[in-house]
Protein backbone atom coordinates (compact mmCIF):
# COMPACT_ATOMS: atom_id res chain seq x y z
CA UNK A 1 0.00 0.00 0.00
CA UNK A 2 2.67 2.54 0.44
CA UNK A 3 3.25 2.52 -3.28
CA UNK A 4 -0.05 3.30 -3.67
CA UNK A 5 0.09 6.54 -0.82
CA UNK A 6 3.00 7.39 -2.74
CA UNK A 7 1.39 7.52 -6.16
CA UNK A 8 -1.71 9.33 -4.86
CA UNK A 9 0.49 12.16 -2.82
CA UNK A 10 2.59 12.97 -6.20
CA UNK A 11 -0.16 13.01 -8.35
CA UNK A 12 -2.45 15.61 -5.36
CA UNK A 13 1.40 17.40 -5.15
CA UNK A 14 1.46 17.64 -9.15
CA UNK A 15 -2.26 19.04 -9.17
CA UNK A 16 -1.39 21.53 -5.80
CA UNK A 17 -4.43 19.66 -4.28
CA UNK A 18 -4.17 20.19 -0.84
CA UNK A 19 -4.04 17.03 1.41
CA UNK A 20 -3.93 15.72 5.12
CA UNK A 21 -2.20 12.32 5.36
CA UNK A 22 -3.24 10.05 7.84
CA UNK A 23 -0.91 6.96 8.69
CA UNK A 24 -2.13 4.05 11.39
CA UNK A 25 -0.15 0.54 10.86
CA UNK A 26 -2.88 -1.73 9.58
CA UNK A 27 -1.51 -4.13 12.64
CA UNK A 28 -3.37 -1.49 15.08
CA UNK A 29 -6.65 -2.49 16.54
CA UNK A 30 -8.00 0.80 17.46
CA UNK A 31 -7.10 2.02 13.81
CA UNK A 32 -10.80 2.43 12.77
CA UNK A 33 -11.57 3.87 15.53
CA UNK A 34 -8.32 6.35 15.27
CA UNK A 35 -9.70 7.42 11.91
CA UNK A 36 -13.19 7.89 12.49
CA UNK A 37 -11.81 10.32 15.35
CA UNK A 38 -9.67 11.80 12.63
CA UNK A 39 -12.41 12.77 10.32
CA UNK A 40 -14.89 14.41 12.96
CA UNK A 41 -11.36 17.37 13.28
CA UNK A 42 -11.99 18.61 9.98
CA UNK A 43 -13.94 19.00 6.54
CA UNK A 44 -12.76 16.16 3.70
CA UNK A 45 -14.24 16.30 0.21
CA UNK A 46 -12.81 12.91 -0.90
CA UNK A 47 -11.31 10.28 1.64
CA UNK A 48 -8.32 7.96 -0.34
CA UNK A 49 -8.25 4.78 1.78
CA UNK A 50 -5.07 2.26 1.24
CA UNK A 51 -6.23 -0.37 3.18
CA UNK A 52 -8.10 -3.71 3.04
CA UNK A 53 -12.23 -3.68 2.22
CA UNK A 54 -13.09 -4.79 5.61
CA UNK A 55 -10.95 -1.81 7.22
CA UNK A 56 -12.28 0.43 4.55
CA UNK A 57 -16.00 -0.83 5.10
CA UNK A 58 -15.61 -0.08 8.86
CA UNK A 59 -14.48 3.60 8.09
CA UNK A 60 -17.45 4.52 5.26
CA UNK A 61 -19.98 2.21 7.95
CA UNK A 62 -18.85 4.41 10.93
CA UNK A 63 -19.18 7.84 9.19
CA UNK A 64 -22.03 9.93 7.62
CA UNK A 65 -21.13 8.89 4.54
CA UNK A 66 -22.71 10.90 2.47
CA UNK A 67 -20.59 14.21 3.02
CA UNK A 68 -17.57 12.27 1.35
CA UNK A 69 -16.62 10.79 -2.35
CA UNK A 70 -13.94 7.33 -1.25
CA UNK A 71 -11.19 6.63 -3.76
CA UNK A 72 -9.73 3.06 -2.90
CA UNK A 73 -7.47 1.04 -4.12
CA UNK A 74 -8.14 -2.78 -6.07
CA UNK A 75 -8.44 -4.11 -2.41
CA UNK A 76 -12.32 -3.01 -2.24
CA UNK A 77 -12.72 -5.79 -5.40
CA UNK A 78 -10.44 -7.77 -4.09
CA UNK A 79 -11.24 -11.43 -5.36
CA UNK A 80 -9.30 -12.69 -2.38
CA UNK A 81 -10.51 -11.15 0.28
CA UNK A 82 -14.07 -10.02 1.30
CA UNK A 83 -15.12 -7.68 -1.12
CA UNK A 84 -16.28 -3.97 -0.07
CA UNK A 85 -19.39 -4.00 -1.55
CA UNK A 86 -20.74 -6.97 0.78
CA UNK A 87 -19.55 -5.21 3.88
CA UNK A 88 -21.20 -2.05 3.27
CA UNK A 89 -24.44 -1.01 5.57
CA UNK A 90 -25.26 1.95 2.36
CA UNK A 91 -24.73 1.06 -1.00
CA UNK A 92 -25.86 4.43 -2.59
CA UNK A 93 -22.13 5.90 -1.21
CA UNK A 94 -19.51 7.48 -3.52
CA UNK A 95 -16.93 5.10 -3.65
CA UNK A 96 -14.59 4.55 -6.78
CA UNK A 97 -11.92 2.28 -7.15
CA UNK A 98 -9.65 0.84 -10.08
CA UNK A 99 -9.19 -2.13 -10.90
CA UNK A 100 -6.57 -3.60 -13.97
CA UNK A 101 -9.46 -4.58 -16.21
CA UNK A 102 -8.43 -4.17 -19.85
CA UNK A 103 -10.52 -1.94 -21.66
CA UNK A 104 -9.53 -3.38 -25.13
CA UNK A 105 -11.14 -6.05 -23.73
CA UNK A 106 -14.36 -4.16 -23.92
CA UNK A 107 -16.01 -6.02 -26.95
CA UNK A 108 -14.71 -9.67 -25.47
CA UNK A 109 -16.27 -8.36 -21.90
CA UNK A 110 -19.48 -7.09 -23.70
CA UNK A 111 -20.23 -10.50 -24.79
CA UNK A 112 -19.60 -11.89 -22.03
CA UNK A 113 -22.01 -10.25 -19.94
CA UNK A 114 -24.44 -10.81 -22.72
CA UNK A 115 -23.78 -15.05 -22.45
CA UNK A 116 -23.75 -14.54 -18.63
CA UNK A 117 -27.12 -12.52 -17.96
CA UNK A 118 -28.70 -14.75 -20.94
CA UNK A 119 -27.32 -18.35 -18.62
CA UNK A 120 -28.41 -17.36 -15.39
CA UNK A 121 -30.51 -14.32 -15.42
CA UNK A 122 -28.75 -11.98 -13.29
CA UNK A 123 -25.70 -9.80 -14.42
CA UNK A 124 -22.04 -10.81 -13.31
CA UNK A 125 -19.89 -9.19 -10.87
CA UNK A 126 -16.59 -8.53 -11.60
CA UNK A 127 -15.28 -11.08 -10.10
CA UNK A 128 -17.07 -13.28 -12.74
CA UNK A 129 -14.62 -12.39 -15.10
CA UNK A 130 -11.84 -13.95 -12.82
CA UNK A 131 -13.46 -16.71 -12.10
CA UNK A 132 -14.04 -17.62 -15.96
CA UNK A 133 -10.83 -16.38 -16.97
CA UNK A 134 -9.56 -19.02 -13.96
CA UNK A 135 -11.46 -21.88 -14.97
CA UNK A 136 -10.34 -21.26 -18.85
CA UNK A 137 -6.48 -21.39 -18.05
CA UNK A 138 -7.30 -24.26 -15.86
CA UNK A 139 -9.15 -26.21 -18.92
CA UNK A 140 -6.45 -24.64 -21.49
CA UNK A 141 -3.24 -25.90 -19.57
CA UNK A 142 -4.59 -29.44 -18.55
CA UNK A 143 -5.67 -29.94 -22.34
CA UNK A 144 -1.99 -29.36 -23.30
CA UNK A 145 -0.02 -31.31 -20.52
CA UNK A 146 -2.23 -33.59 -18.89
CA UNK A 147 -1.90 -31.97 -15.92
CA UNK A 148 -2.65 -28.17 -13.72
CA UNK A 149 0.34 -27.19 -11.82
CA UNK A 150 2.29 -23.71 -11.50
CA UNK A 151 4.70 -24.96 -14.22
CA UNK A 152 1.79 -26.27 -16.76
CA UNK A 153 0.09 -23.18 -16.28
CA UNK A 154 3.24 -20.98 -17.24
CA UNK A 155 3.13 -23.06 -20.71
CA UNK A 156 0.46 -22.00 -21.97
CA UNK A 157 -0.26 -18.83 -24.22
CA UNK A 158 -3.72 -17.17 -22.58
CA UNK A 159 -5.13 -13.50 -22.93
CA UNK A 160 -8.64 -13.58 -20.80
CA UNK A 161 -11.10 -10.87 -20.86
CA UNK A 162 -10.19 -9.68 -17.07
CA UNK A 163 -6.64 -7.93 -18.43
CA UNK A 164 -4.85 -11.65 -17.46
CA UNK A 165 -2.23 -12.38 -20.24
CA UNK A 166 0.03 -15.54 -19.82
CA UNK A 167 2.65 -15.75 -22.50
CA UNK A 168 6.59 -17.08 -23.18
CA UNK A 169 6.24 -18.38 -19.51
CA UNK A 170 5.34 -15.28 -18.01
CA UNK A 171 2.34 -13.71 -16.74
CA UNK A 172 1.60 -10.15 -17.47
CA UNK A 173 -1.66 -8.64 -15.66
CA UNK A 174 -2.95 -5.31 -18.03
CA UNK A 175 -1.76 -2.00 -17.55
CA UNK A 176 -4.59 -0.25 -18.32
CA UNK A 177 -6.94 0.02 -15.48
CA UNK A 178 -10.64 0.91 -14.89
CA UNK A 179 -12.71 2.96 -12.80
CA UNK A 180 -15.11 1.17 -10.55
CA UNK A 181 -18.04 2.86 -8.95
CA UNK A 182 -19.37 0.29 -5.69
CA UNK A 183 -23.31 0.55 -6.50
CA UNK A 184 -26.60 -1.22 -5.50
CA UNK A 185 -26.50 -3.83 -8.01
CA UNK A 186 -22.60 -4.30 -7.49
CA UNK A 187 -19.27 -2.66 -9.30
CA UNK A 188 -20.72 -0.11 -12.43
CA UNK A 189 -17.20 0.92 -15.06
CA UNK A 190 -17.60 4.55 -14.52
CA UNK A 191 -15.77 6.57 -18.18
CA UNK A 192 -13.08 9.17 -16.39
CA UNK A 193 -12.27 12.34 -18.30
CA UNK A 194 -9.15 14.20 -18.25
Amino acid sequence: MKTYGKAYQSLLGKEHINYKKIIFADEDKDIVYKVLNELKKDKYNFIIILSSSTQASDIINGVDSDKYTYIGTDMFGSSVAPTLLYQLKDLNNKIYFVRNIDTAFDKKVSSFNQEYYKEFDIDPLMISLYAYDAVNVIIKSYKKFGFVATRSIDGINYNGISGINIANNKYNQSTHFTVLKVGKDGYEKKSVSY
